[in-house]
């Protein structure tokens, strides 16, 4: 079983003047990524393109790129560096590495399906070696934009891990707050409805706001806040695919103060590596997609 994680990854245009790149635009986006990382493997370079990820000796680089007619596929490698090997007493240099030959000590490959009409990536997590969302997020947001600066200058890069909707149930209902720490920004495509989420996202995107930060705190009188406004609810909807929150409420049934942070509940997914069938591993991960989108969206 492959477990996988959820990411919706946008290209915003700075003014609204500017058109919204649709699936087409997204599909340039990785064909000029997959340039890059063309000529970096050709010219045995790749290595040094990779993402150090922080507090640890790896890195994590795109590996394979492949465009379909439906979704764009490849995988991910997380790896580290090795230039010399020493024996463990005397640190006396036993191999030293070539400078042509790059060389790593530990590796994992992980398998990628993006989508560019709904522009969802889903990432296997192999061997539970992804690092955690709010890390992906910065890596997957550094590859794209670095894509981006050739195909599309004028757009800002987003990069939101999918969250589970149904798991702000329990804290909507809580009847005390301390605070509520939320960050937004506006959706790629265009939303005909008329609920208070779609509302706010139409606007933001018509006013070219590139990012939406809240902070909402009880009064110093009476401490703690009653309720979370409608309008705080619709943005959290909203942040389960286009931000992050973090809520300070108390805890009925456990009495006591918690603390929920949206990014904890990222959306995951469960998919089965075909043996016998002629359904691929990415078909399959296209496929559950559709899935995550569903588990974003307001329960009630």
């Amino acid at each position: 079983m492959a477990s996988l994680l959820y990411f919706n990854i946008q290209a915003l245009p700075i003014s609204n003047k500017d058109k919204l790149i649709g699936p087409e635009g997204y599909i340039k986006l990785f064909e000029s990524l997959s340039s890059k990382v063309s000529k970096l493997k050709e010219n045995k370079q790749l290595h040094e393109f990779g993402f150090a990820l922080p507090h640890s000796e790896l890195y994590f680089v795109p590996l394979s790129i492949r465009i379909e007619k439906k979704f764009i596929y490849g995988q991910f490698k997380k790896y580290d560096k090795v230039y010399s090997v020493q024996e463990f007493y005397s640190d006396e240099e036993l191999y030293s590495v070539p400078k042509d030959k790059p060389a790593t000590s530990k590796s994992w490959n992980m398998n990628y399906v993006f989508d560019p009409q709904n522009h969802i990536l889903a990432i296997e997590n192999t061997n539970n070696k992804l690092p955690k969302p709010s890390t992906l997020e910065e890596v997957l947001y550094h590859f794209i934009k670095e894509a981006s600066l050739t195909v599309f200058p004028d757009h800002e890069i987003t990069c939101n891990v999918l969250k589970e909707n149904n798991k702000l149930d329990k804290v909507k209902k809580a009847e005390s707050f301390k605070y509520i720490n939320l960050t937004i920004n506006y959706s790629n495509p265009i939303d005909s409805e008329d609920d208070l989420e779609s509302l706010i996202d139409r606007e933001n995107r018509e006013a070219s706001v590139g990012t939406v930060e809240v902070r909402q705190k009880a009064s110093t009188r009476t401490g703690v806040m009653s309720k979370i406004p409608s309008y705080i609810q619709a943005m959290l909807n909203i942040a389960s695919t286009n931000g992050d929150a973090d809520i300070k409420y108390f805890d009925k049934d456990e009495k006591r103060w918690k603390l929920f942070s949206y990014i904890d509940f990222p959306i995951k997914i469960a998919v089965r590596h075909p043996k016998k069938s002629n359904i691929s591993i990415q078909r399959r991960m296209y496929d559950s997609i559709k899935d995550a989108i569903k588990r974003t969206k307001n329960s009630e």
